[in-house]
């Protein structure tokens, strides 16, 4: 009976992530699954962004200082 319950609320949890999951748009769900891998990632330990992304990424060009 307890087993029933369970099993058929995990049913019901499952079918209503399905269900929100189905109502975004495809750029939401695309960004779901970015934020999901970051966050996976992050919990592994590992940095944020691979490595071959931090070393092409364009860093801002520095402001000459005055006086300079």
């Amino acid at each position: 009976m307890q087993e029933q319950r369970t099993k058929e609320a995990e049913n019901q949890y499952k079918e209503a992530l399905r269900r929100h999951k189905d109502i975004q748009t495809r750029e939401t769900r695309k960004r779901m699954r970015q934020n999901a891998r970051k966050a996976r990632r992050i919990r592994q330990g590992k940095h944020p962004d691979p490595f071959y992304i931090r070393i092409f990424r364009r860093t801002p060009t520095p402001t000459p200082r005055p006086g300079s």
